[in-house]
């Protein structure tokens, strides 16, 4: 059995990896105008959504259409690692990815 129903289609997702600079917002609008589906929530610096704005980051996420396929940090400690669980969990997903930094 594989991740999605029979008939379901795969959605395709976009990383705001690939958006340093541009405001989450800004981000999260541009991806739901170009069709993406999904997008990924960079925890990075120069990325990240500030911890007093991860709520509304979710609302938004759902307000374009959009799901969440996860949340991206470098995991090279304990404390980053505690802390993209706690984004992870505060946008609502189980999905913490991690890359080599």
């Amino acid at each position: 059995a594989g991740l999605l129903a029979k008939n379901e289609r795969p959605a395709l997702g976009f990383s705001l990896y690939g958006m340093k600079g541009v405001p989450w917002r800004e981000a999260l609008r541009a991806c739901a105008s170009m069709g993406y589906k999904a997008v990924e929530v960079a925890l990075l610096p120069g990325y990240a959504v500030p911890v007093a704005e991860m709520g509304e980051c979710k609302a938004r996420i759902a307000e374009h259409g959009l799901r969440l396929a996860g949340v991206m940090e470098v995991v090279d400690s304990v404390e980053k690692a505690e802390r993209a669980v706690a984004a992870a969990r505060a946008l609502g997903t189980d999905v913490v990815e991690t890359i080599l930094g």
